[in-house]
């Protein structure tokens, strides 16, 4: 990302002394490792520290970059002392909601809690710079803190600037092998560092501390893009068949029949196959009411529940221990499994019942051009069925011959995430055949629904192509 080789830039010019230059009153990089050589004696009398063997000098292989002359290129053994805390380790129940020093998780990326045993941890005392998790996490620590795990190794600066060192192995850190811990500070002392003048160190810190925020921002601006990216395509088709649901993508025409007219003629044709004896009569489905109501429509358009346009078909499943339920290729049986993929038509899954499995269980034939829906494992795949076909008790199925089925089955992909806020259940949300026929969908004059069919087929494929980019 653009954010981060910002980033690596500023810190590399900060290294190679491209963001500061000398000043007159600056001490020399020599007259720090004096001081540094000093503070280090020091400390060995007073047995702050023990003294370890003398670091080979730096060969011209070792030096990645060139530095200013008043520079110097040292070891980071040769201007750190190490506090070993392998031992250190804080039980979990000795780990307090409050208390005097805050406890470090072994990553080095958060307080887990608190301890006000000074004794029996090892306190660090700040400001010291941490290497955690294998030395892939660095951080700069400016309170006193205990370490809660084992596999960390903090580095005390003897005189050079802490935050400047930290800023060191920021840089650094990317290119460092990942180290089992007992090997973490043998191969972090003999790393290369450039090593300006103290003065100088404060003020690259100082125009660090003014740049690199900017970086952080960007780092944002990309993360806000990049999730845009990725939503983007989804968030258009939804939002074009939002609006081809509240009548922005048509508009009646001369000659239309009436949202009323097709269901008047809907009802007609139920009482015909009522006193045909192709349906059983029954109960009226109750008035809309306003709550139930989601978005404005066109006047001409009317809200009507799935049951009053069309058959809600349940499912079921044969008795799979009966072999003669279950055939090769007879009746194509679908489940919620077969339902996935952005294929608008389904006509098999991978199992078929016998039309004896049909009777012998509660699976119902399902006519060509139902709209079938995964009503649990999960809600909501939307399929038209492209010929005769049964499902599983995980779909639903809505036969309505007087619709385009085109424009129902859009209907339903839009109602989607509706539908499955009206799902119950303990083991898995479900949405029962009476929550579907009483789901409520707007309802267009017929060829109204096919107009708007066809501007959505025009621009959906468009939001698809952008759907395949972003993935």
């Amino acid at each position: 990302m653009l954010a981060e080789q910002l980033k690596q830039s500023l810190l590399q010019a900060a290294m190679e002394g491209k963001l500061s230059a000398p000043e007159p009153g600056d001490d020399s990089a020599d007259d720090l490792l004096a001081a540094i050589r000093a503070e280090k004696e020091r400390r060995i009398a007073a047995k702050e520290m023990k003294r370890e063997k003398p670091l080979p000098p730096l060969t011209e292989d070792e030096i990645p970059f060139e530095i200013p002359d008043h520079w110097r290129w040292v070891r980071l053994g040769e201007i750190v002392m190490r506090r070993g805390i392998s031992n250190n380790k804080i039980k979990e129940r000795e780990i307090l909601t409050e208390g005097k020093y805050p406890v470090v998780s072994q990553s080095i990326e958060r307080i887990i809690g608190y301890t006000n045993d000074e004794e029996k941890l090892l306190l660090v005392k700040n400001p010291v710079i941490v290497f955690g998790d294998h030395n892939k996490v660095v951080k700069h620590i400016d309170f006193d803190f205990v370490v809660g795990a084992d596999g960390t190794v903090v580095l005390d600066s003897l005189v050079a600037d802490t935050k400047f060192l930290y800023y060191v192995a920021m840089y650094a850190v990317t290119h460092m092998e990942n180290l089992a811990y007992g090997r973490h500070y043998k191969y972090l002392k003999n790393q290369a560092m450039p090593l300006p003048p103290l003065a100088e160190q404060r003020r690259i810190v100082a125009r660090l501390e003014q740049m690199l925020p900017w970086t952080e921002e960007l780092r944002e601006r990309e993360a806000e893009l990049a999730e845009l990216d990725r939503t983007f395509p989804t968030a258009m088709k939804h939002a074009v068949l939002q609006a081809a649901m509240e009548g922005k993508l048509s508009a009646p025409e001369p000659g239309d029949d009436s949202a009323d007219d097709l269901l008047a003629a809907i009802r007609a044709e139920k009482e015909r196959r009522i006193a045909a004896k192709e349906m059983k009569k029954e109960t009226p489905l109750p008035p809309l009411t306003e709550e139930e109501i989601p978005f404005e429509i066109p006047d001409h358009w009317r809200w009507v529940r799935l049951g009053e346009i069309g058959d809600v078909i349940s499912g079921g499943t044969p008795k799979t221990s009966m072999k003669e339920y279950w055939s090769t290729r007879e009746i194509p049986w679908i489940t919620p499994a077969d339902m996935s993929g952005n294929d608008k038509y389904i006509s098999g899954g991978r199992r078929f019942i016998s039309e004896k499995g049909l009777k012998n269980s509660s699976a119902q034939h399902i006519p060509e051009r139902s709209i079938v829906i995964s009503s649990r494992a999960p809600i909501g795949y939307v399929k038209i069925a492209r010929n005769d076909l049964s499902t599983n008790q995980g779909c639903k199925s809505v036969y309505a011959p007087n619709l385009e089925e085109s424009y129902l089955y859009y209907v339903m992909l839009f109602s989607a995430a509706r539908l499955r806020r009206l799902g119950s259940g303990t083991t898995f949300l479900e949405v029962s055949k009476n929550v579907v026929t009483n789901f409520p969908i707007p309802l267009p004059p017929l060829a109204e629904q096919r107009r708007i069919v066809a501007r959505l087929e025009r621009i959906l494929p468009l939001c698809e192509a952008l759907v395949s980019g972003a993935e």
